[in-house]
């Protein structure tokens, strides 16, 4: 009798999480997500990803350097850049990532935010 309500125990255990795994990450309404553009540690521009509906670029010059951004819903990427070793272009679209875009010849950093807390730390962290 003790192992069968054991073995039931589990079982029920095993849906519960199941179905609060689906809940949290299927059915609960989404995390505002913003990119933070920073030129020489100033943040230039914010974006909400999780408002945006089709895919644009923002174009962005400074004096010695330009770049292009892509923006989809939920994701940024550098497109272009006129830095020499294109590490930038290389990292792809982002999102919800725990390392910034990083163009270190341009002094240009993209970091990924949800909610306003930044998305380097998780929740046991802060």
């Amino acid at each position: 009798m003790n192992r069968r309500f054991l073995i039931k125990t589990i079982i029920g255990m095993a849906f519960a999480i199941i179905a609060v795994s689906t809940y949290l990450t299927v059915i609960a309404p989404n995390v505002g997500t913003t990119a933070n553009i920073f030129v020489d540690g100033e943040c230039i521009k914010s974006i909400d990803l999780s408002k945006v509906n089709e895919e644009y670029l923002i174009p962005i010059r400074l004096k010695e350097s330009s770049f292009i951004l892509a923006v989809k819903p939920d994701h940024i990427c550098v497109k272009e850049s006129n830095c020499p070793d294109q590490i930038c272009v290389k990292q792809g679209w982002v999102s919800k990532s725990k390392l910034p875009i990083a163009c270190l010849p341009n002094r240009i950093i993209i970091k990924i935010e949800e909610n306003g807390v930044d998305a380097r730390f998780d929740s046991t962290s802060q």
